[in-house]
């Protein structure tokens, strides 16, 4: 039996900055703020405000800062993660879902569902510098280890896009399955997997030359997906089943379910890859996956509407 864990209060008076750790920062759209979870006690310790309708998220370990996507206010939240507070939000286009950064941190990468581009955020002026057009309803980031590709899934395109970075511009389009949503890149950055919401499937990539490789099924409306380099294994999250698919990387299979909350959407896992983290959007929590039993071993209440779109795992170092 797992225990289920409330909220103890809004903010407190600790700071980040003192206090090593791993956290987890999840966004709650229907209450418009950020859940920062102590990932070592597992429980929540501050709410931070954000834009309305907050979705997506990109932590950064480099600025100390998180990057939350607002569809409905069209802009970025800027949060500081030590202070827990709202830094800005930055104007950013009509309709702004995924987002990523580059591994130094020095851009953030918008794409915006409506107007059918990618927009870069510099870091460091927290100002827009440029666009990148892309497909239709582009959804999900995900950003190479070496910082030089992005690969963009446009959902009404049924495609994904590579984009070289230093040269803005796009180099290959790789078809995929029924409406593409959530993309993940491998630790190597070799392969990547973008889940298919409406055939129920996960395309993967082979990044050294833009093809499909293999196909798995998977769960009702898969939405987005978490790497785990060292066991070799998908982790996707299914809408419409309430669960958790593992897929197996060796064989391209899948190979156990995980119940988890209604509705789930964004996974992310530990840097220790000892555990995965699962927000479900219509029970306002987040489950936690023993990576090695793959059991749900504990629940943590967020706020409402938890969605968590992203990386959203942050790490302090003593």
């Amino acid at each position: 039996m797992f225990k289920y864990i409330l909220i103890t209060g809004l903010l407190s008076v600790c700071n980040l900055q003192t206090q090593a750790g791993t956290f987890a920062l999840i966004t709650n759209q229907g209450s418009d703020n950020v859940s920062i979870i102590d990932l070592d006690q597992n429980r929540v310790i501050a709410t931070v405000p954000a834009g309305h309708r907050p979705a997506g998220i990109a932590v950064s370990n480099i600025d100390h800062r998180a990057y939350v996507t607002n569809p409905e206010s069209k802009d970025v939240s800027v949060i500081d993660i030590q202070n827990r507070n709202l830094i800005k939000n930055i104007p950013a286009g009509d309709g702004p879902v995924g987002i990523a950064l580059h591994p130094d941190g020095s851009e953030v990468y918008i794409a915006d569902w409506y107007k059918h581009e990618v927009f870069i955020l510099d870091s460091r002026t927290l100002a827009i510098t440029s666009s990148i057009p892309v497909g239709h309803s582009p959804s999900g980031i995900a950003v190479s280890p070496d910082g030089l590709s992005m690969y963009i899934s446009n959902r009404d395109d049924n495609n994904v896009m590579h984009i070289n970075i230093p040269e803005r511009k796009i180099v290959a389009t790789i078809m995929v399955g029924k409406a593409p949503f959530g993309i993940t890149i491998s630790d190597s950055g070799d392969q990547v997997y973008v889940a298919n919401v409406q055939s129920s499937d996960v395309s993967i990539i082979d990044s050294r030359t833009d093809t499909v490789i293999a196909t798995v099924a998977v769960g009702l409306f898969p939405y987005a997906i978490a790497h785990d380099q060292r066991g070799n294994r998908l982790f996707v999250t299914n809408q419409r089943d309430n669960d958790v698919s593992v897929v197996d990387l060796a064989s391209f299979r899948e190979i156990k379910r995980i119940a988890v909350g209604e509705y789930p959407e964004g996974i992310d896992i530990h840097p220790s890859e000892e555990f995965v983290y699962v927000a479900s959007w219509f029970d306002d929590k987040v489950s936690v996956i023993d990576l090695k039993t793959l059991e749900v071993i504990n629940e943590i209440e967020t706020g409402k509407g938890s969605r968590a779109y992203g990386k959203f795992i942050y790490s302090v170092e003593d």
